[in-house]
């Protein structure tokens, strides 16, 4: 059966190039990210540090979904070949006893109520899933040192990241209103650091094929707009030069 998902606020996910364009108006630069990432050192707890450094690492260098973030387990991470591995479905146990998480739980009811025919059983054992079938990815690691350390930090300690889609929310806020002025609470959110993510990776010239698959779009026109931008950004300042 093919089924619409819908997004996490309710409707239908929109396509890629829409879904990109307000948060990449929210992009963080480079200073702005490391003055994000300084920002979790001045929160309270050990751990919530790590959580927030994780989450802001994973989206902001390495690109994946607040949703992907909040289902993680080490079985994701292949550490010999350097990947992070997307699967194409996970069932999630996140919830309470077990069961699925609230996030998935609202998601299967969406999918229902716009899939006549489909049972709110059979939609919620479908979760979880990535947003499209490019999200179903490999990510390496070697595309951020600084990531893989924060990543060998958390699972040498913990085997699965334990924080709901709401609490991966929390943890860049409350990393960003710990920051500098110069780092916008308002502004800054998951989405943007994937869209940081995806404008970093593209001021350093990485090639549209490479940066598709990495970000799990589902369509080429996305990569193109991080690298048009970018390619801009560059032209102005050569002519500043």
């Amino acid at each position: 059966m093919s089924v619409d998902a819908p997004t996490p606020k309710g409707g239908m996910y929109r396509a890629d190039s829409d879904d990109t364009r307000h948060s990449k108006e929210d992009a963080l630069n480079d200073r702005e990210f490391e003055l994000l990432v300084e920002g979790t050192h001045r929160l309270d707890g050990d751990y919530f540090e790590l959580e927030s450094r994780l989450v802001i690492f994973l989206a902001g260098r390495l690109g994946m979904r607040a949703g992907e973030i909040a289902h993680l387990t080490e079985d994701w991470i292949d550490w010999h070949r350097g990947m992070i591995v997307i699967p194409r479905h996970e069932s999630c146990t996140d919830g309470r006893d077990g069961g699925i998480c609230g996030h998935c739980r609202g998601a299967a009811e969406q999918m229902v109520e716009h899939n006549p025919g489909l049972g709110i059983d059979e939609a919620e054992r479908m979760m979880w899933s990535p947003k499209t079938e490019a999200a179903a990815r490999e990510i390496p690691l070697e595309a951020s040192t600084r990531a893989r350390i924060v990543l060998e930090r958390y699972f040498d300690r913990f085997d699965e990241f334990e924080a709901s889609r709401g609490v991966v929310n929390r943890r860049v806020t409350r990393a960003a209103e710990a920051a500098d002025v110069e780092v916008d609470p308002d502004s800054t959110y998951p989405h943007a650091l994937r869209a940081t993510c995806a404008s970093h990776w593209a001021a350093k010239q990485i090639d549209i094929v490479s940066l598709k698959s990495m970000m799990g779009w589902a369509s080429y026109q996305t990569a193109e707009n991080y690298l048009a931008e970018s390619g801009k950004r560059t032209e102005k300042a050569i002519r500043r030069l």
